[in-house]
């Protein structure tokens, strides 16, 4: 059977393109506004897969040896397709050993989900929460047997797993919420999930999606939200009000491929597990809490979850924890030659669930090195709206659900680049022609993540390592990390599949010319086993019926024309310039010198064939020395 398949599209139309700019915060959005704006920038990328399905997306991974692809310098093909699927992994929840301990723990629990006598989403709190936790301990439970077990027989598999108390969530247990978190995301007022997941066997009185070092190390008062539940008696106001929690976890971790909520349909009993990524959501198929078989599915889903053990698993780029970056040979593929650099400064993040999500930073280069195991203490800092006042007044009687005064200054956002306003005034000019336009359409949800204290934070306190490169593309006669003394600014995006060298291109072939920035590399981050930091193993493959994967959320009637996937991949550029915003010019004189640049600059792009379609505030910096 033939599906049919729409015209390729670009990400969905920011609903208001108003200008942003320094002096200009952007205004805060409520709640219902924020689902909204997410439901347009979701549009139909919505997918559900079998249970079995997402298990494996959710289960560490390893890619097969003969799906290893290596593309030095650009030279691959630009079909999505050349990104691995679901067939291209080896799965640690498919191992012989996990799969025959969990059929024997499982076929010795008896599942009775209490339903409860009273009308109301909030009567099914707290027999989700047990239901949830009774998943849990049997992940649990198979977790420790198979460890006991191959340490035991001394076996040897192709993923070994740590102790229990080295996972990535050890403590993983489920609790009811039921109030404000004790930070917002961005200009968004605070989410208020129903039941919440921590790493922490104590329920707390205040969950973050954050904790910072201001904030404090998590205790039995205040946690980390490790996955955050939605309870509501229909799915589509269900889904985009989870979209919001999908979209504060991606804050937390900016460079994530994928962020996950449980939704739970209280008037069907059903449950699915969601998957936000930035090419849409891919969630499971709607399980029965009464039925033993999706029983077992769910918890299958959650062993997948209790067997993460690094930030690969997580969907995190292993080469970074968001102040450390190891960044890849410039020349060779000896690891001993790889870049060792720092954040010192976030300079943007364009927040969103579906999306380029672009990040920059300022970065400077040290000594090198193949594993760092500490995290720098100063920077564990989140620059974010909080709410304030006592734990005690975050109490279930007595939860407040509004910000007091906050000592965080307000976020500002700049167009698609926002730029911490400097108050010094610079002198020189100059532009920095930052991105072309791929084609996407605009970032959608952009908030600033950034105040006039540093926003610097980490993502974990786990190892970070080098790892393999699809590609990369240099530019200039640097040989080596120690030649890039000052620095540079560091840019992390996911663009579509297709498109994903367009902008490395485009820095190569004008790198050092007059309004254009000194390009150093560019490449596209992989995980340690070489595949790509991506979206593609969340999406149908070229062997799905689109019909039987997509899924309706949106109540469009039949005879549909299925969307085309949106593939995306992380891809980083690394550039010698810095620039900061117009609005920094001392006089009308600088302002239109510094325009006329960036006019030079964009034409300069026209001539080696790159159409530069986004001219605004944000794309036209005045770097700070000419």
């Amino acid at each position: 059977m033939t599906t049919p398949m729409s015209p390729p599209t670009s990400t969905p139309r920011k609903p208001s393109s108003a200008p942003r700019s320094p002096s200009v915060p952007p205004p805060a959005i409520k709640q219902l506004e924020l689902m909204n704006l997410l439901r347009a920038e979701i549009g139909d990328q919505t997918w559900q897969f079998d249970a079995g399905r997402v298990a494996r997306m959710l289960s560490p991974k390893k890619l097969k040896p003969e799906s290893l692809r290596s593309h030095e310098n650009g030279g691959y093909t630009a079909d999505p397709l050349d990104l691995p699927s679901t067939h291209d992994f080896h799965y640690l929840v498919d191992d012989l050993d996990i799969q025959a301990v969990f059929e024997a723990r499982f076929s010795k629990h008896k599942f009775d989900y209490h339903s409860p006598s009273s009308i109301g989403e909030r009567s099914h709190y707290d027999p989700l929460v047990c239901f949830l936790n009774e998943c849990v301990a049997i992940g649990n439970q198979v977790y420790m047997d198979v460890f006991i077990g191959r340490k035991k027989a001394s076996h040897h598999s192709r993923f070994p797993i740590v102790d229990i108390k080295d996972r990535w969530w050890p403590h993983l247990t489920f609790h009811t919420y039921d109030r404000p978190t004790g930070d917002g995301i961005g200009n968004a007022s605070p989410l208020k999930p129903d039941l919440v997941g921590v790493d922490s066997e104590s329920a707390p009185i205040l969950c973050f999606w954050k904790l910072t070092s201001d904030v404090g190390k998590a205790d039995n008062l205040k946690a980390e939200i490790a996955i955050a539940t939605e309870a509501k008696d229909n799915w589509p106001e269900m889904i985009w009000q989870s979209a919001t929690y999908g979209r504060a976890e991606m804050a937390t971790i900016p460079l994530r491929a994928f962020s996950l909520v449980i939704a739970f349909n209280s008037k069907s009993q059903m449950l699915r597990f969601l998957i936000f990524h930035h090419g849409g959501i891919s969630a499971t198929k709607e399980l029965s809490v009464k039925d033993r078989l999706c029983c077992k599915n769910i918890c299958l889903v959650m062993l997948s979850i209790l067997l993460w053990q690094s930030p690969t698993d997580a969907g995190i780029p292993p080469f970074t924890n968001g102040i450390n970056f190891l960044l890849p040979p410039l020349v060779e593929r000896d690891e001993s030659k790889g870049g060792h650099g720092e954040i010192t400064n976030v300079l943007h993040h364009a927040l969103s669930v579906r999306g380029r999500s672009t990040w920059i930073a300022s970065i400077k280069f040290n000594s090198s090195s193949s594993t760092i195991s500490s995290v720098p203490q100063h920077s564990e800092h989140f620059a974010r709206k909080q709410l304030h006042g006592k734990v005690d007044d975050f109490l279930p009687k007595e939860s407040r659900s509004g910000p007091s005064d906050s000592p965080f200054p307000n976020q500002v956002t700049s167009g698609r680049y926002s730029l911490r306003p400097r108050k010094e005034k610079r002198a020189t000019s100059g532009s920095n022609q930052s991105e072309p336009k791929s084609g996407h359409g605009s970032e959608s949800i952009q908030d600033e993540e950034s105040s006039d204290t540093n926003c610097l934070y980490c993502f974990h306190n786990k190892d970070i390592k080098f790892t393999l490169l699809r590609w990369k593309l240099t530019s200039g006669n640097i040989q080596d990390w120690s030649e890039v003394k000052d620095g540079g600014v560091l840019k992390g995006s996911w663009p579509q599949a297709a498109k994903r060298n367009l902008e490395a291109r485009m820095f190569s072939a004008c790198t050092g010319n007059f309004g254009s920035p000194d390009h150093i590399m560019s490449f596209e981050a992989c995980y340690e086993d070489g595949s790509p930091v991506s979206n593609s193993i969340f999406l149908p493959s070229a062997n799905d019926n689109l019909e039987n994967v997509f899924w309706n959320l949106h109540g469009a009637k039949s005879h549909l024309v299925y969307p085309k996937p949106d593939f995306r991949s992380l891809c980083f550029s690394l550039t010698r310039d810095e620039g900061e915003t117009l609005e920094n010019c001392t006089s009308a004189f600088e302002l239109m010198e510094c325009l006329l640049h960036s006019m030079l600059g964009w034409l300069d792009l026209y001539q080696h064939d790159f159409l530069h379609r986004d001219i605004s505030i944000g794309n036209l910096l005045k770097l700070k020395s000419a």
